[in-house]
């Protein structure tokens, strides 16, 4: 045979000292506790750190944080999300105990659409979606909208889905426990999948190269409301109305002779240029139910939130970043509290002053990356391949669900009632006034 020229006797070589550097690049990752598998197209990676003990502490624990660089937003590292924590930390969502020797775990559809794409945050956590209700005896996930699939054994996980609220979508329920988690926005389930969510950054950034201060100086504008349905269970329709007594407010859309601006047309910039606030007003008022109009519209844009009821939102939305109208007793208090923003542009930059040591991820439904990873379907993944497993139950599923959202119309009635009362303590002030005046 005849011997190798001088261009190919290199070949072994430069072949062994491959296969040597990418077994190191393995023995690095999984130095970290990091299957290789978690290189992520998004150059995304985990990073871990030892927090150590504090006085009176005896053990270190260890600290992640994600390195994050999606398509969507500018790489930042995350140290924690605000949610509940007592559903799983940050450390544990971003981790899942997969054995890569073993099936696929599946995930199955019953009657609730969705597809292998909604696993694009997690394509190393080896989960399989599917239809096919003949593997309904393989599945470790159940995702359903009903309590009619009849469970194949006690480890499978049957997983309620809804991203509306109870108001909007009422349950049937024939079983009282049935449902093990749910797939929506509620934060308090391990499959939670909010419309977006709120980080704390592991570093400071600077405040001038996140707020563009001259744009905020030069808005002129007081609220803007874009609005699609005229008629909702939480009144917000009729909070609107009154509050047009006490201070400018542009509408948007097909109600109440709002404007025209379609939705994600170049005119919505003017929530940038032109508005100091935008009305971010839920159809219902029930628990977690924030949508794209606060994570979009709200957070998305150079521009403060104004949301319902501060309840709903806190531990969720950046600190000291939004006004809720549940903080005044009255409208005039706070149309006095934007007026007062408005023309004081120092506090009302104060407001975005959150930036720098937060930000806000809109999940948009489209784009399935990295940023749904800590969420819904990644997290379903993940417990299905929890050893031992986690008893998980919801309880009373009618009244967790039914039971949390306010009666109609409640937080929008009481300052509609507060502020009527106020106006007619003014009107029998002045009559009392100009009686005396006589």
């Amino acid at each position: 045979m005849r011997g190798w020229s001088r261009p190919t006797r290199w070949v072994p070589f430069v072949s062994l000292m491959a296969v040597i550097y990418l077994l190191m690049l393995l023995f690095a990752h999984f130095g970290d506790g990091i299957s290789p598998l978690q290189m992520l197209p998004q150059r995304t990676r985990l990073k871990s750190d030892y927090d150590y003990p504090h006085e009176g502490e005896s053990a270190t624990v260890k600290k992640f944080t994600l390195i994050l660089n999606s398509s969507l937003y500018d790489a930042m590292e995350i140290e924690d999300v605000l949610t509940n924590d007592t559903i799983a930390t940050f450390g544990e969502r971003l981790h899942a105990d997969v054995d890569y020797s073993a099936p696929p775990k599946l995930i199955l559809s019953w009657d609730a659409g969705h597809g292998q794409e909604n696993l694009g945050g997690c394509p190393d956590w080896n989960c399989v979606f599917t239809y096919d209700r003949s593997k309904a005896d393989e599945a470790s996930i159940i995702l359903t909208v009903s309590d009619n699939f009849e469970r194949r054994n006690s480890e499978q996980i049957v997983t309620f889905y809804s991203q509306e609220s109870p108001k909007n979508m009422p349950v049937i329920m024939h079983q009282t426990e049935y449902f093990n988690v749910s797939l929506g926005y509620r934060h308090d389930t391990a499959g939670a999948s909010p419309y977006g969510y709120t980080v704390k950054l592991a570093k400071r950034r600077p405040l001038e190269k996140i707020v563009n201060l001259s744009r905020l100086a030069g808005k002129s504008k007081s609220a803007a409301w874009f609005v699609s349905h005229c008629t909702t269970n939480s009144r917000r329709e009729d909070l609107v109305v009154k509050m047009k007594k006490y201070i400018s407010v542009d509408i948007y859309g097909n109600c109440l002779n709002g404007m025209n601006c379609p939705r994600g047309a170049k005119c919505e910039d003017m929530l940038d240029d032109d508005y100091h606030f935008y009305l971010a007003f839920e159809n219902s008022v029930c628990t977690d139910y924030i949508t794209e109009k606060v994570w979009n519209q709200g957070y998305g844009r150079d521009i403060v939130p104004i949301v319902l009821k501060r309840s709903i939102v806190a531990n969720r939305l950046p600190p000291n970043s939004y006004l809720a109208v549940d903080d005044f007793e009255t409208l005039q208090e706070l149309a006095e509290r934007m007026s007062y923003l408005m023309k004081n542009k120092s506090a009302y930059s104060e407001m975005f002053h959150w930036r720098r040591d937060y930000a806000t991820i809109y999940l948009n439904g489209e784009q399935h990356d990295i940023l749904e990873r800590p969420w819904g379907f990644c997290q379903l993944c993940r417990i299905a391949w929890e050893k031992p497993k986690t008893q998980r139950l919801i309880s009373d599923f009618k009244e967790w669900w039914d039971g949390s959202c306010e009666v109609d119309g409640a937080t929008v009635s009481k300052i509609i009632s507060k502020t009527d009362a106020r106006e007619k303590e003014k009107e029998k002030a002045l009559r009392v006034n100009r009686i005396t005046v006589k």
